[in-house]
């Protein structure tokens, strides 16, 4: 193994400055840099509930599309489209 040198020691040390300085310019742009993201995503997952210990609900939103996903071990998946705008059936809770 070669000794470590001056000039190797100069090549870590402008890497490590560059990774510093790309992490600072991402922490200071965090904000920004999430709501474009954010703005591409075309999946979100809304909520998810446990219906039981083999089975679970999700309200996932794909492309503007509302969707309820139940899925469970030995029952399968089933996937119900929701109406955008919200107006659905009615439903009674007690």
């Amino acid at each position: 193994m070669e000794p470590f040198t001056p000039e190797r020691f100069m090549i870590i040390a402008v890497f490590v400055a560059v990774l510093v300085g790309v992490w600072g310019i991402i922490r200071l742009n965090r904000d920004t840099l999430a709501t474009r993201l954010k703005a591409t995503r075309r999946i979100e997952v809304e909520s998810v509930a446990r219906l039981t210990q083999d089975a679970q609900a999700a309200l996932v939103a794909v492309d503007g599309a509302r969707l309820l996903i139940v899925s469970g071990k030995r029952t399968g998946i089933a996937i119900h489209p929701l109406p955008a705008d919200g107006a659905g059936p009615a439903v009674d809770t007690p």
